[in-house]
């Protein structure tokens, strides 16, 4: 039941000339991947987040087959040290049948260093063939992993 030691793998994607750094940070907990995606997006397209990040849920999203079983759920989290402030988030429930798994993912945007904003992808993955979605993405050890997210 312990996790495996955190990797991370980094790389950079173009949007509209400019580099952005991408960072995955995964662990395996038994057959389920945790991952954060962080995207640093610089001070001089900071007002084009929004675009960014819709660009990211097409590029995940185009790759999954529409099943009926896909879904999108939309809540509130709170965000900031002591969880004061609410956002809006939509989490994506993915079926995922070619490979056996589901797959769960929202995205936020939070404010950096230096004017950046970071934009977050957490996911997690599991294993197996379910006949719903929501259970067993719903989880509380996964619950706990998406709503307690709070970024450096």
């Amino acid at each position: 039941m312990f996790p495996s030691k955190p990797q991370l793998i980094e790389r950079s994607i173009t949007y509209q000339a400019t580099s952005l750094k991408q960072t995955l940070e995964f662990a395996k907990v038994n057959e389920d991947v945790f991952a954060v995606m962080t995207t640093q997006i610089p001070a001089t397209i900071a007002t084009q987040v929004k675009t960014v990040e819709q660009m990211l849920q097409n590029t995940l999203l185009q790759q999954v087959p529409t099943t009926q079983f896909n879904l999108v759920k939309e809540g509130t989290i709170r965000i900031g040290p002591t969880g004061q402030t609410k956002q809006i988030t939509q989490d994506y429930y993915l079926d995922l049948a070619k490979n056996k798994k589901v797959m769960r993912v929202r995205w936020l945007i939070r404010p950096a260093a230096n004017d950046f904003v970071n934009l977050y992808q957490i996911s997690v993955i599991r294993t197996g063939q379910f006949s719903q979605l929501e259970p067993p993405l719903s989880q509380e050890n996964i619950n706990i992993f998406f709503d307690e997210f709070r970024p450096n």
